[in-house]
């Protein structure tokens, strides 16, 4: 597989492939949303594909940080257990921005729609909680952050948030999984963007 990734996708290290520390999901990480289980529409109908087409989306993203939660039962207790695990002062998201993905198990997405939630109702409600206060930041990371991006770190007080995404409508959500109380929050590298094409016949 290595081979394959050096000399068929170029990936050299140091060079096209330029990760401190790289997990299996580089060549083996593939995720199948659970349709059946879900009660809103799944990502490719969200992107303008038909319930017809067979899609794949690609995205470069981190590996699963697990989402532990089986005692809430409101759309409120999930949306905090799912900020919990993703604002974080080491978000590759937070000063880069990109699309992080958020995969809720059947049983926390049926949870967050038992009083009428859709999905981007979801969407706000994690965005709009789940951000870092600037003051949490090193000062020598805010001045990296600053550089990279002043609009959201300069000339801001120690209690402005800021957001694990530039806007609300940059989270994903998918449900995938089965039985039992698990979920994931999935960053990306950053600004980079997922991609969905239909997989030809």
């Amino acid at each position: 597989m290595r081979l394959t990734l050096q000399n068929v996708g170029g990936a050299r290290p140091g060079r096209e492939d330029r990760a401190t520390q790289g997990h299996p999901g580089k060549y083996a990480y593939c995720i199948g949303e659970n349709e059946a289980a879900s009660p809103w529409e799944p990502l490719s109908i969200e992107r303008g594909f038909s319930s017809e087409d067979s899609t794949v989306t690609v995205c470069g993203s981190e590996a699963p940080h697990n989402i532990n939660d089986h005692g809430t039962v409101t759309p409120e207790g999930i949306v905090a257990t799912v900020v919990g695990t993703a604002a974080t002062t080491g978000s590759n998201n937070i000063y880069l921005g990109g699309e992080p993905l958020i995969v809720l198990g059947p049983e926390h997405a049926a949870t967050v729609a038992s009083t009428g939630w859709k999905k981007d109702d979801f969407r706000r409600a994690v965005w709009g909680a789940a951000g870092v206060p600037r003051g949490r930041f090193t000062s020598e990371n805010l001045a990296r952050f600053e550089a990279i991006y002043p609009e959201g770190f300069t000339d801001r007080s120690p209690d402005a948030v800021l957001r694990i995404a530039r806007d609300w409508r940059d989270i994903m959500v998918i449900v995938a999984g089965g039985a039992g109380k698990h979920s994931a929050f999935i960053p990306t590298f950053g600004a980079t963007r997922s991609v969905t094409r239909k997989i030809a016949e």
